[in-house]
C-alpha cells in the first residue's frame, strides 16, 4: 500500500503543479503494473485550470466555485459546497488510503433502501455534519499501521482544505520513504500474475 501511495502522491504533484486537478481519485482509479509501479487512472472528471485560473493568494491557489463532481465516499467536504482547488484531491487520497487500509471507506449509517437512493446525500451530511465516525489513530494502530501512516491520513483529512497538506509536502514526509517495499510489491505480483 505505501508504494501505491507514494506513486499517487509523486503524480498529484505533477498534475498539480501543472494546474490539473484529478477529482476522482479513489482505488478504482489507481493501476499497478507488473513492475510494482501504481498509476492514477480516469481524468474523465478531471479538470485544467487556465492560466487566469491559477494565480496565488498568499503563496496559495485560489479556490473556484465549480460544479461538484466525483464519487461520493472520496469526496472533500469543499466539492460539496462546491467551491475548491487542488486540495480536494488531498482529502480524496486520504479517503483511499483509509480504503486501502481497512478494505473499505468509512460510510454512514444506512438503515433503509430509500437511503441507498441518496447515497450522496449521506455522502454530503458525512463530511459536513461529520455523522459518520471517522477511523481513529487507535484504531489504524489496532490492525498494525505505523503512526507514520496515521499522521500521513492525518494531514489529508483536514476539514478546512487551508489546513490540508498539499501534494508536495506529504511527497516529503517520513512516510513516503520507501525501502524495500517496491521490490516486495514486485515479487508479490511476480507470484500472482
Amino acid at each position: 500500500m505505501k508504494v501505491v501511495l507514494h506513486d499517487v502522491v509523486l503524480a498529484l504533484g505533477q498534475l498539480h503543479k501543472h494546474g490539473i486537478l484529478h477529482l476522482d481519485l479513489k482505488p478504482d482509479n489507481i493501476i499497478l503494473s507488473s513492475t510494482g509501479s501504481a498509476y492514477l487512472v480516469d481524468f474523465g472528471l478531471s479538470l485544467a485550470l487556465e492560466d487566469n485560473e491559477r494565480h496565488h493568494v498568499d503563496g496559495k491557489n485560489a479556490k473556484l466555485k465549480r460544479d461538484c463532481c466525483g464519487t461520493a465516499g472520496y469526496m472533500a467536504p469543499d466539492m460539496f459546497v462546491q467551491v475548491y482547488n487542488e486540495k480536494a484531491d488531498i482529502w480524496s487520497l486520504g479517503m483511499t488510503a483509509i480504503h486501502l487500509a481497512l478494505g473499505q471507506v468509512p460510510k454512514p449509517k444506512i438503515k433503509t433502501a430509500f437511503d441507498v437512493d441518496r447515497w450522496f446525500e449521506l455522502s454530503k451530511q458525512m463530511v459536513l455534519e461529520e455523522m459518520a465516525p471517522r477511523v481513529t489513530d487507535q484504531q489504524l494502530a489496532e490492525i498494525g499501521y505505523s503512526s507514520q501512516f496515521q499522521k500521513f491520513i492525518q494531514r489529508t483529512l483536514k476539514k478546512d482544505d487551508e489546513r490540508r497538506a498539499s501534494a508536495k509536502a506529504l511527497s516529503q514526509s517520513s512516510y513516503m520513504i520507501l525501502g524495500s517495499e517496491r521490490e516486495q510489491l514486485r515479487l508479490w505480483l511476480g507470484n500472482i500474475l
